[in-house]
């Protein structure tokens, strides 16, 4: 089980749900598990796939709106602010919770 408590009641506006879209979809796409010769994905794959992409979008969501409501055409530059975050080294992502040392994104069971 996954949580994601990292979001703003702002996202709740038109047009975010096609970021989160988005943002799944490219995960989805560039995710070779299963293909190409690569083994199958272990139980559990896509739903640490789906909840990545929440993380992105509540980060992004929560980015977006620093100055108030969130403007759909704001959430993909706050997404690639979030995403450079989460690949960078902890050190270098002051202030990104669920930043690991090596730069992934954290489970967090419930």
């Amino acid at each position: 089980t996954y949580s994601q408590a990292d979001a703003t009641p702002w996202l709740a506006a038109a047009g975010s749900g096609d970021t989160l879209s988005g943002i799944l979809g490219a995960l989805l796409a560039t995710d070779r598990r299963g293909r190409d010769g690569e083994p199958p994905p272990p139980p559990g794959h896509y739903a640490a796939l789906a909840a990545a992409a929440a993380s992105i979008h509540g980060r992004a969501g929560t980015l977006a709106a620093a100055a108030g409501p969130v403007e759909p055409s704001a959430l993909p530059a706050a997404v690639s602010t979030v995403i450079g975050r989460l690949n960078a080294p902890a050190s270098a992502a002051p202030g990104c919770p669920g930043v690991r040392a090596e730069g992934r994104v954290a489970k967090r069971a419930v």
